[in-house]
C-alpha cells in the first residue's frame, strides 16, 4: 500500500516539476484581444498580473489621423504606481504616457501622428519592481 502511494506521489511531483520548467511566453501570459470591439473598430487589451514587471498589448496598425483611446485600470491590490504609455513599433516612439495609482483608472485619447503599429505598455513601479496588477486597452475611436 505504501509503495503504491509513493509511486503516485513520484508521478505527481514529476508532473509538477515539468510544469515549472516549461516557460510560458510573455505574449500568451500578458496579451489578449478585446472581448468586444468599440463601435466596430479594433482594440487590443493588456493584462498585468502581480508577477509581471511589465506587460503590453498586441499592436494595431494605424494610419496618420486615426483617433485612439487608451486606459489602464490598476487593481486596488497593486503595491506600486503603474506607468502606462502608448508606443509605436519598431522605433519605440512614445505617443503618450500616464501614471496610474493603485485602485485608479487613467487614460487619454490621442490622434495618431504617423502611420505605424501602436500598442499600450504598462510597467510596474521602478526598475525591476513587481506587485502591480490590472488591465487596460488601446482602441480606435475613428479613422
Amino acid at each position: 500500500m505504501m509503495k503504491h502511494v509513493k509511486s503516485k506521489m513520484a508521478i505527481i511531483l514529476s508532473i509538477l516539476a515539468a510544469l515549472l520548467i516549461i516557460p510560458i511566453p510573455a505574449s500568451a501570459a500578458t496579451q489578449q484581444n478585446c472581448s468586444s470591439q468599440v463601435g466596430g473598430y479594433p482594440c487590443k487589451q493588456v493584462i498585468m498580473s502581480s508577477f509581471d514587471h511589465d506587460a503590453q498589448s498586441e499592436a494595431l496598425y494605424l494610419k496618420k489621423g486615426a483617433y485612439i483611446q487608451y486606459w489602464f485600470d490598476s487593481s486596488s491590490s497593486s503595491k506600486h504606481l503603474v506607468n502606462v504609455g502608448v508606443l509605436r513599433y519598431p522605433d519605440y516612439y512614445r505617443l503618450d504616457h500616464v501614471v496610474v495609482a493603485p485602485g485608479a483608472v487613467t487614460g487619454d485619447s490621442k490622434t495618431i501622428p504617423q502611420d505605424g503599429y501602436y500598442y499600450v505598455r504598462a510597467v510596474c513601479g521602478g526598475k525591476g519592481q513587481f506587485g502591480c496588477s490590472g488591465k487596460g486597452r488601446i482602441s480606435v475611436l475613428s479613422y
